[in-house]
């Protein structure tokens, strides 16, 4: 259960690091500095693969 379970995170990461390179991912800019992806890649590759 474990390996599918690992499969799956692996999958979706691999579809939003794609989705990614071809539609940047929009950064969050914080008062103090920081900056972060508004959307992390395993977000954005679940959706993907819902869409699928």
């Amino acid at each position: 259960m474990i390996a599918v379970v690992s499969f799956a995170y692996i999958l979706c990461v691999n579809e939003g690091i794609i989705e990614a390179e071809k539609n940047p991912i929009p950064i969050k800019k914080y008062k103090n500095g920081n900056k972060s992806l508004s959307i992390s890649y395993f977000r954005n590759g679940y959706t993907m693969l819902q869409k699928k």
